[in-house]
């Protein structure tokens, strides 16, 4: 089972000027850290809220606009390049969608939106700033195997031997049949389609397994699961899980 160090950032608090009122009582938030490549996820649109950013999502091109003052960022799902002013930017870390939130590089929106992170080591604490706002983020460390979930798949796990994946799970499909692809960003690498035990309004289990290889190391591999619209054939309910 592929395993990974994710660190828990729970809201600790949220400090703004004197001209703008605290929050009260918010609401804990989840990003994670994968220790493997020391990069950090937030949840896009807690983090560029909190910052005074605009979030909008498109479904159709499946990216996260980030707008703030003169500043227009696009960040596409499972891209590793993303626009800032309609310029290319290589992220560190592809974007990914889990628990049905955007999760993007904490580095990369922070500055791109004119805001700086620093970390505090000895409190377990990391700080995004811009103008007079300060987030403050608490850390907690565990140890725990990836789950993915939305409202049609749920407990889904991916397991890598070499170049061949084994995802297992549940989901709740119309005539217990869904698709996959495989996406690094820019092409379809694999697609298919999987079935479960018992289709809606049960839960059924599925197993299924696909071969796939980068087409190029600076890219990010990434799994979607979905129900076939009845109507129309498109995808509806997906689940993406990045791969690497």
């Amino acid at each position: 089972m592929r395993m990974k160090w994710v660190l828990l950032l729970s809201l600790f608090s949220i400090v703004f000027s004197s001209q703008t009122s605290a929050l009260e009582s918010p609401e804990p938030h989840t990003a994670y850290l994968d220790i493997n490549s020391n990069r950090t996820f937030v949840p896009l649109r807690f983090v560029s809220e909190s910052l005074g950013a605009e979030v909008i999502w498109q479904a159709e091109t499946r990216q996260a606009i980030v707008k703030s003052k003169d500043l227009t960022i696009q960040i596409p799902i499972g891209s590793r390049t993303a626009w800032v002013n309609e310029n290319p930017f290589t992220l560190d870390a592809n974007a990914f969608i889990q628990d049905q939130r955007t999760y993007i590089p904490l580095r990369f929106v922070s500055e791109g939106i004119g805001a700086t992170v620093s970390w505090n080591v000895s409190e377990k604490r990391v700080t995004v700033s811009r103008d007079q706002i300060h987030v403050d983020l608490e850390t907690v460390i565990r140890n725990e195997a990836e789950v993915f979930e939305n409202e049609r798949f749920r407990l889904v796990k991916v397991e890598k031997n070499a170049d061949t994946y084994t995802v297992s799970g549940e989901a709740q499909i119309f005539e217990a049949v869904f698709g996959y692809v495989v996406e690094d960003g820019h092409n379809e690498l694999v697609k298919g389609h999987a079935s479960t035990e018992k289709g809606a309004p049960e839960w059924g289990a599925f197993s299924f397994k696909f071969n796939v290889k980068k087409q190029d190391e600076n890219t990010s591999l990434t799994l979607i699961l979905f129900e076939e619209s009845l109507k129309d054939g498109g995808r509806e309910y997906e689940l993406f899980i990045p791969l690497d």
